[in-house]
């Protein structure tokens, strides 16, 4: 595994986490990350772009992740917008 710098003020407790390590395996996976221009004119075109991109980065490079670790992925490359947006959303039970 990679080497890892942690400035944590609780110490490096999470660097034993076996979810964390396999994020760093995954960010150490050679592809294009999907990421959303939110300052584009053409919003609608640029969110069918990412959609797209994420399909075949979920069909390819992380076809093996569960689909909760696929979402969680999804997560870090809509940026900080795109975090707020999902902040406002109603999920129901499973969804």
């Amino acid at each position: 595994m990679a080497s890892v710098f942690c400035v944590c003020q609780n110490g490096p407790q999470h660097l034993k986490n076996p979810r964390f390590k396999q994020a760093i395996r995954m960010s150490q996976i050679p592809f294009d990350h999907p990421h959303i221009d939110w300052d584009n004119n053409d919003l609608y075109l640029e969110l069918s772009l990412f959609y797209n991109h994420v399909g075949f980065v979920f069909n390819g490079p992380l076809s093996k992740l569960k689909a909760e670790e696929k979402a969680e992925w999804l997560g870090t490359c809509t940026g900080s917008q795109g975090q707020e947006i999902y902040k406002t959303l109603h999920w129901g039970e499973g969804e």
